[in-house]
């Protein structure tokens, strides 16, 4: 990443990220660069939370649903990016 177009510096994004009890990494849309990445960590801290019974899946309002993903795949149609 360019230092002349950050914001922040990556180490004040990891300190933020740590005192808020969030994960942190860099990525960028634009590159391409960690965008696979940052989704199969959010995918597989998810699922630790749920193994663990941090997030509760019986929960409606829990923010997580379990489904059929090949159903809702084949009732949706074709999306295509910006």
């Amino acid at each position: 990443m360019h230092t002349l177009s950050r914001e922040i510096t990556r180490q004040e994004g990891q300190d933020w990220a740590e005192q808020n009890g969030l994960l942190f990494t860099e990525c960028s849309a634009k590159s391409n660069q960690n965008v696979k990445a940052v989704f199969e960590r959010l995918s597989e801290e998810i699922l630790r939370k749920i193994k663990s019974a941090e997030i509760d899946i019986a929960d409606e309002n829990g923010g997580v649903k379990l489904g059929d993903y090949k159903t809702q795949l084949q009732a949706e149609p074709e999306r295509k990016c910006c």
